[in-house]
């Protein structure tokens, strides 16, 4: 089954005659669709309990045209109010800071819906927006407990409390003057605080609790303290001084956009060494020598310079974008400020955008140029280095070969006299045979002496 809803009770009360006392009245079955909604009622039992309504006949007798006696009660919350009287409504929770979405009141028969707008109803919703003018000036509203928090060299609560006679008495002229004066952007937060100011000196001499009331029966002198301090505001301002500090901030950001190319002059200034010098600086080179490894050193630079170049370029863009965002900030601000002028300077800050947009491609030029240098340093290497990559292979391998062989020392044999022997003769040892053979052949000098002292016809004839 369907739940009821707060609509179908509304047609039920709007044909109901509640009685001065009590909680009875007689309803007047008037269409079909109201005989439907009590028959409903009745026979649903949790109808019967959202409602609390019931009739005080038999239903089966129920018929259009028919009047009878009914017991009505509060409805559930979550369906709406049943009120006798405005100044029960206005107790019920949060209904003196904003106004309940469902709700009948039996005194005057009023309801969000019904046309024309009493007095008090006018009034009692002209008293909900200051409210809220109120709570954008306040700290905070805090809701549960309906109470405006002002933090002014301390804390200042004024609870919203109000009644019926309250709002009979307020000046409907005096509330409309209030909100005149904030319906425009045009310095909003600076009228938000200068209420807040009058609002926390009108009521800090004030009980807690008479705080709002005192407010809403001296809503002239407040509308004229805020006015005043408005005008005192304002006064300080012209369109020339305005119009000043706009031109002094556009002198600033365009030296802060042309800072990001002043920046990187000097390395824009060594694009030609990466190009042309560098490649002049190349050489021929066939093989693993010295003008190998020089080409490779020189192309190495200005690939370093390159990748240098571009985290300057990357850092530069960022900055314009910081740029770019602050503009775009100020341009906000002095159209909310200032709404009624603020059309005038949009050409300055456009032509803030375009220089921003005309430096970006510029940094995107230098860095494409600074890629085709370098590819070009690149494209001459290629051409004039014809030396194979084993270069690299064989540069590293030597030092260890040179490691790895062992080294010969060469010995050099000494004469007798101590003057050393050329290196190309070599000292051969006598073995012990030849020593004996050569002892044997030296003639033995005892024997020449006895040989010498014979006479010589002592000595053997040829003959014998």
């Amino acid at each position: 089954m369907p739940r009821l809803r707060f609509e179908q009770l509304l047609g039920l009360y709007r044909h109901l005659a509640f009685d001065q006392q009590g909680d009875e009245g007689l309803l007047t079955i008037a269409t079909p669709q109201l005989l439907a909604d009590l028959q409903f009622i009745e026979q649903d039992e949790a109808a019967g309990e959202d409602a609390n309504l019931a009739v005080l006949a038999e239903p089966s007798t129920l018929a259009v045209g028919q009047s009878v006696r009914v017991r009505i009660g509060s409805p559930r919350i979550g369906l709406g109010l049943l009120t006798r009287t405005l100044e029960d409504l206005l107790k019920s929770s949060e209904a003196r800071i904003a106004e309940p979405g469902a709700y009948f009141v039996i005194e005057g028969k009023i309801e969000p819906q019904t046309q024309p707008v009493s007095a008090t109803m006018d009034a009692y919703r002209k008293v909900l927006a200051l409210v809220t003018l109120f709570a954008k000036a306040a700290a905070y509203l805090d809701r549960t407990r309906q109470e405006l928090v002002f933090v002014h060299e301390g804390k200042v609560v004024v609870p919203v409390r109000y009644d019926a006679a309250a709002l009979d008495r307020v000046s409907i002229r005096a509330i409309d003057a209030i909100l005149e004066n904030f319906k425009d952007d045009v310095h909003q937060d600076q009228k938000l605080a200068i209420l807040e100011n009058t609002i926390v000196q009108m009521t800090e001499a004030q009980s807690v609790a008479s705080r709002f009331v005192y407010l809403l029966d001296n809503l002239d002198a407040l509308t004229e303290t805020v006015r005043n301090g408005y005008r005192l505001f304002a006064s300080s301002f012209s369109y020339t001084k305005i119009r000043g500090e706009v031109e002094a901030a556009k002198i600033d950001y365009v030296g802060k956009i042309h800072k990001t190319l002043i920046d990187i002059q000097g390395q824009l200034l060594g694009i030609p060494v990466a190009t042309v010098i560098v490649a002049s600086q190349l050489k021929t080179s066939q093989g693993c020598g010295v003008e190998f490894w020089a080409n490779i050193a020189v192309l190495g630079g200005a690939w370093v310079f390159l990748m240098l170049l571009l985290i300057a370029i990357v850092n530069q863009w960022v900055t314009l974008s910081a740029i770019d965002e602050d503009i775009k900030a100020q341009k906000r601000r002095l159209e909310k400020e200032y709404a009624t002028i603020g059309a005038q300077f949009v050409t300055i800050f456009r032509s803030l955008t375009h220089r921003v947009c005309w430096h970006r491609v510029a940094l995107i030029g230098v860095g494409a140029i600074a890629i085709s240098s370098a590819l070009f340093a690149t494209y001459v290497y290629t051409r004039l280095t014809t030396a194979p990559l084993s270069c690299f292979a064989s540069e590293m391998t030597s030092p260890m070969q040179t490691l790895a062989k062992p080294e010969k020392v060469a010995t050099t044999p000494k004469t007798q006299a101590g003057v050393s022997a050329p290196a190309s003769v070599l000292k051969i040892e006598p073995s012990a045979d030849a020593a004996t053979t050569q002892a044997s052949t030296r003639p033995n000098p005892t024997l020449n002496t006895t040989a010498h002292a014979k006479s010589p016809t002592d000595q053997p004839s040829a003959e014998h």
